[in-house]
């Protein structure tokens, strides 16, 4: 089973998809990692055991550097300078 972000016009799957990889350059590596292996995770799950991993996830992530980093450049309107930690 695939997932679809976007149906898009026959050629222009490499443009939109550049500006897919952008969005995931600039965001934290450790939640990207985060939910890729969470989308892997429930794909075969019931909405409640998907709840119940999500929190899980996000409870994971909060903890880490990158975390509170973002939400300090958030307050601060700025873009947030991500360590991978």
């Amino acid at each position: 089973m695939g997932m679809v972000n976007r149906v898009v016009p026959p050629g222009s799957e490499l443009e939109v998809a550049t500006e897919l990889a952008k969005i995931l350059v600039d965001s934290a590596p450790l939640v990207v990692k985060t939910l890729k292996g969470f989308s892997l995770e429930t794909l075969n799950k019931s909405p409640a055991e998907s709840g119940a991993l999500a929190r899980q996830s996000l409870l994971s992530v909060r903890d880490f550097e990158d975390g509170a980093e973002g939400r300090v450049a958030f307050r601060e309107k700025r873009r947030p300078v991500f360590k991978g930690q």
